[in-house]
């Protein structure tokens, strides 16, 4: 049986949606291409003191889609496990798997080894791979001409609009691995995740656009469910689309996932008072995306609704189900068109 190949980009969100969707089909190889740009959190403290890309979204990742054997498997545990040290410290909320890149980064003195290397460690379904082996940081210019730099600041909210967003060092390179992953993919997946400090901080780096551009794949961008405070405020889901379609250029995308059918009031207002908008899937804007030349596989894609938000370190929004947007995956990879 031969594999068919899926690569998907972004930061920890996108990746995981797609893993948990196909992931466990036996005739899947999943690629993730990772986003190291990240500042924010235990991942922006090790960033200040060791110069590496950033781990955060690596190591979510990797965590994910490792499978230990039975003995191990509080490994995966591990990893994703947050320090609460008895005093404030910069450990507190530290992930452990952060650490451990880190260290082992040095120990190896390669920061791809160490990547490799935690493959085998933790027994990895598929790849994940750093978007760039260098460090470098993601800056935005905005509406009114000023410039930020770093993912933390971009993400903040109470700016105005972000125009675009580039690298700080233009100079740096994405991983060949990565490269190498989009030529020869059956299927590439973007999003969901956040707009531009996931998703468009991995296709700025030079040569991602023009792999993806030239591969034989199928390309697909699942859209978010809800705005962004600090990214997307006011956005639909055509503008998602319209801004993928700004790095990536014209007639690259083949299909648009996107959630049609709303949840309850209740969780509308859960997640609207953290500055998540709900995006409804209009008549209009579908035929809008439609003439793009994209196609729109919709339904209703979202997971079972949830009383309360999740517990997380940064900000929760409503996520898509796995299981829905599998099928509508392999139904594109295995489609004849």
């Amino acid at each position: 049986m031969a594999l068919k190949k899926v690569v998907s980009l972004g930061g920890s969100s996108g990746p995981r949606l797609v893993f948990e969707s196909i992931g466990s089909f036996p005739d899947i190889q999943l690629t993730a291409i990772v986003a190291t740009t990240d500042t924010g959190s235990s991942t922006g403290i090790i960033r200040k003191n060791f110069s590496i890309p950033a781990p955060g979204d690596l190591r979510a990742t990797l965590a994910l889609m490792a499978d230990p054997p039975e003995a191990y498997k509080l490994l995966k545990e591990l990893f994703e496990y947050r320090l609460q040290p008895s005093f404030s410290t910069d450990l507190k909320n530290m992930a452990f798997g952060n650490l451990f890149i880190t260290a082992l980064a040095e120990l190896l003195g390669d920061f791809d080894q160490a990547i490799q290397w935690l493959h085998q460690f933790l027994q990895v379904r598929g790849k994940v791979l750093p978007v760039s082996l260098q460090s470098t940081h993601i800056c935005a210019e905005l509406e009114d001409g000023s410039i930020i730099k770093g993912e933390y600041s971009i993400r903040q909210p109470h700016k105005p609009p972000i125009k675009k967003i580039f690298l700080e060092d233009p100079e740096v390179k994405a991983n060949p691995a990565c490269l190498q992953a989009l030529h020869t993919a059956d299927l590439i997946v973007i999003g969901p995740g956040c707009l531009y400090t996931s998703q468009i901080a991995c296709l700025i780096f030079p040569g991602i656009v023009e792999a993806i551009q030239k591969s034989p794949a199928k390309k697909v961008y699942i859209c978010n469910t809800t705005t962004y405070p600090g990214q997307t405020d006011g956005f639909t889901c055509l503008r998602h689309v319209e801004e993928i379609m700004a790095y990536l250029g014209k007639n690259v995308l083949h299909y648009a996932l996107i959630n049609q059918g709303t949840p309850s009031q209740e969780v509308l207002d859960l997640y609207a008072q953290e500055g998540c908008i709900f995006m409804d899937l209009t008549p209009e804007m579908r035929d809008q995306i439609q003439n793009l030349n994209i196609r729109i596989l919709s339904g209703y894609l979202l997971e079972p609704e949830r009383k309360e938000k999740r517990k997380l370190h940064k900000l929760d929004t409503i996520r898509l189900d796995p299981g829905k947007v599998g099928l509508l995956l392999y139904q594109i990879l295995t489609c004849k068109e």
